[in-house]
């Protein structure tokens, strides 16, 4: 039983995190977006040289450039990197979006690590309250512009 525990411990605890701007990833769904931000590149070739696994959530505010813990959702996604494409100064990926996560114990870029990385806990895909939240605050953002 312990086992059990330390094996989920390790396999949910420190994994790359990107901070996403007027995105919200839906599990899924297949997601190709842009990364620009030096600390998402970081947390995407991170993942890569691990085992592929990112997690994404979506910022409250997306013209905040330098996020901290309190700007971003608790819910997220696990993904899993399909491909990444690099070229002319920017890199794009895609992901496989696979199931919702709530974030725990959100680090954010630092010296030692030099991206995001958070916690999570797995919560299924059934219910649409959090992604409801996260739908209303999305397109009131958007509708402020």
């Amino acid at each position: 039983m312990q086992e059990a525990a330390k094996q989920k411990e390790t396999k949910n605890s420190g994994t790359p995190l990107v901070a996403l701007r007027g995105v919200v990833p839906f599990p899924g769904l297949a997601l190709d977006f842009e990364v620009g931000r030096a600390e998402s590149v970081k947390a995407v070739e991170a993942a890569l040289s691990k085992d592929r696994m990112l997690l994404l959530t979506a910022q409250h505010d997306l013209l905040v450039l330098r996020p901290e813990v309190g700007d971003l959702f608790e819910i997220g996604v696990r993904t899993e990197i399909q491909q990444v494409l690099r070229g002319h100064g920017s890199t794009r990926v895609l992901v496989r979006c696979k199931e919702r996560v709530r974030l725990s114990g959100l680090i954010p870029p630092g010296e030692q690590i030099p991206y995001w990385t958070a916690d999570y806990d797995e919560i299924g895909n059934t219910g649409e309250e959090p992604f409801g939240k996260i739908r209303l605050a999305a397109a009131a953002n958007l509708l402020r512009r």
